[in-house]
């Protein structure tokens, strides 16, 4: 039988932790059907230390905080496969080197800025993303359509580093999950009607995914969604983020477990 460890997300490195780990513990539920699993909590440094001097097949993990990330990077020395690599993961640890990253590779982004504290020359609407490194250690998205709603946020604002994205007046917001190579699910989870009255760029599904999988494979990523910003001139991803919390997707335990039970199997 396979040995796979899990590796959650601490609290503190969650934006929402509470379906992170209703995630984490739905995807261990379901690999128990074809693995024995092993939970790690590097961070308290509490494992099955009967299985650190044994083979494990591979570890999931959703881990963002530098001791596990440390820790799993000593087991891919060993030759443990990890889902997410740790290097992908630390490609995506905060928005401005993630969209550095996919622009410097030819991948659409929309215009975009770094802001501490003063916002007074932006332009709306805008899309703010926290640099989590600099402020938190979890990561916020804020939508900004005039001023009146960065005096209603401010209270998010008076620390640390932020990226702002230039959006139009006419907008919609898609978030792609995959697993693999398979997209699992594409939610419109924005669209705005503002005074312009073009409307924003329609783009296939087929079309979305494909460019999805293409960022996800540039990343090196295995386990993600990918934010998208589709108006009138065109399809811009704002974000990619390795292991979301699939919320509203209720296949997503049983699409990951089967995956990594493919994944490790020898």
């Amino acid at each position: 039988m396979l040995r796979i460890g899990f590796a959650p997300r601490p609290r503190l490195y969650a934006t929402k932790y509470k379906e992170d780990m209703l995630l984490f513990r739905q995807i261990m539920k379901e690999t128990q059907k074809y693995a024995s699993v092993f939970l790690f909590n590097f961070e308290r440094f509490e494992c099955h230390t009967d299985i650190l001097g044994k083979d494990l097949d591979g570890i999931c993990s959703m881990a963002h905080n530098p001791t596990t990330l440390s820790l799993l990077s000593c087991f891919e020395t060993l030759g443990i496969q990890v889902v997410n690599p740790v290097s992908s993961v630390k490609k995506c640890l905060d928005t401005a080197s993630t969209l550095i990253f996919l622009q410097r590779r030819g991948v659409p982004i929309p215009l975009s800025s770094l802001h501490r504290r003063s916002f007074n020359d932006m332009e709306f609407p805008v899309i703010l993303k926290n640099i989590a490194s600099f402020s938190a250690k979890a990561r916020r998205t804020i939508i900004l359509y005039s001023s009146k709603d960065l005096d209603i946020h401010s209270n998010f604002f008076k620390n640390g580093l932020w990226v702002a994205q230039r959006l139009l007046e006419k907008f919609a917001l898609m978030k792609v999950y995959i697993v693999g190579k398979d997209v699992i699910s594409i939610k419109q989870l924005q669209s705005t009607v503002a005074k312009n009255t073009q409307k924003h760029r329609t783009a296939s599904l087929s079309e979305i995914s494909e460019a999805s999988l293409l960022c996800g494979s540039l990343m090196n990523l295995e386990i993600y969604n990918v934010e998208w910003i589709i108006d009138r001139e065109g399809m811009w991803v704002i974000d990619i983020n390795d292991f979301p919390s699939f919320s509203g997707i209720p296949k997503a335990p049983r699409v990951i477990a089967r995956y990594l039970k493919n994944r490790f199997q020898k």
